[in-house]
């Protein structure tokens, strides 16, 4: 109970700092507001957020929709196939920001979107290769400089021949997975082993740990898990090396490892999900 009150008042600050720092849309974001604080957001709360102007890129050829922003990187020619093997296939590599946003980036789900609609050259001629999918989906990261902000990247491929050069405009969605009614579980990870709890429609299990390790179980609405998080005694986060594991029906197990030995665990869920689409449009 104290952490969802706790990510409320978090919650709260965030959304009255968005005001303050970038409600003229030409200011950059205050520290606090990071995307992996947790923070139980409502509707209104992500909105007011999402009306905010991201600070965007500073060189190159990049273009802002609202909250995110998107720099064409540059032309690389080999990608990796689904069977594995390289293969020599044009594509633009594509970067982006977005602004800080609790919650989006608190573990490794994908909680953004991108649908590439078309690539024209200085033709007007659609060069997107859809052969292995126009839809992207984006796990953001932290970054703090040249300002705090939400990271990520991808590509699409263009059909072969093309270059650089020849790229005239890019059109298509950007689509934010928004969580909302975040539950946060606790477990102390010594003495609350065994322990069952839950939140968000998904029952947690601690099954073991073992210094940097811990083994959970989930049932019920696992998709509704958006990150593990651990900490040391001293309260402080141990980065996340690995997991493992999988799914069978409404049931997973998963085993986690982290860089230290783990005090206590949080585990966060969403109740729910909103979905907020900004169409861009990336012109040289």
């Amino acid at each position: 109970m104290r952490d969802i009150i706790s990510s409320r008042f978090i919650g709260f600050l965030c959304v009255l700092m968005a005001l303050l720092t970038f409600g003229c849309g030409d200011k950059k974001a205050d520290t606090s507001i990071t995307g992996d604080r947790i923070a139980d957001l409502s509707v209104s709360d992500y909105d007011t957020l999402l009306s905010s102007k991201s600070a965007g890129f500073e060189e190159g050829v990049n273009t802002s929709a609202g909250p995110v922003a998107f720099q064409l990187s540059e032309m690389l020619g080999k990608i990796t196939s689904r069977s594995g093997k390289a293969v020599d296939e044009p594509y633009i590599a594509i970067n982006i920001r977005a602004i800080s946003i609790p919650n989006l980036a608190v573990g490794d789900k994908e909680l953004a979107s991108m649908v590439v609609d078309h690539i024209r050259n200085q033709k007007g001629r659609d060069v997107l290769d859809t052969r292995y999918g126009a839809a992207k989906s984006i796990r953001f990261s932290c970054e703090k400089k040249p300002f705090p902000h939400l990271s990520a990247g991808t590509n699409c491929i263009v059909n072969s021949g093309t270059t650089f050069d020849d790229i005239k405009k890019i059109e298509g969605t950007f689509t934010f997975k928004l969580p909302v009614r975040v539950k946060v579980i606790s477990f102390n990870a010594i003495k609350d082993k065994e322990k069952e709890v839950t939140e968000a429609g998904c029952k947690v299990k601690l099954v073991s740990t073992r210094e940097n390790m811990v083994r959970l179980q989930y049932e019920g609405s696992f998709t509704n898990l958006i990150g593990v998080n651990a900490f040391d005694a001293s309260g402080g986060k141990l980065p996340n090396s690995g997991y493992g594991g999988g799914s069978f029906g409404n049931k997973a197990d998963y085993t986690y490892q982290f860089e230290g030995k783990v005090d206590t665990l949080k585990i966060i869920l969403a109740s729910d999900f909103i979905e907020r689409k900004h169409p861009f449009t990336i012109e040289k």
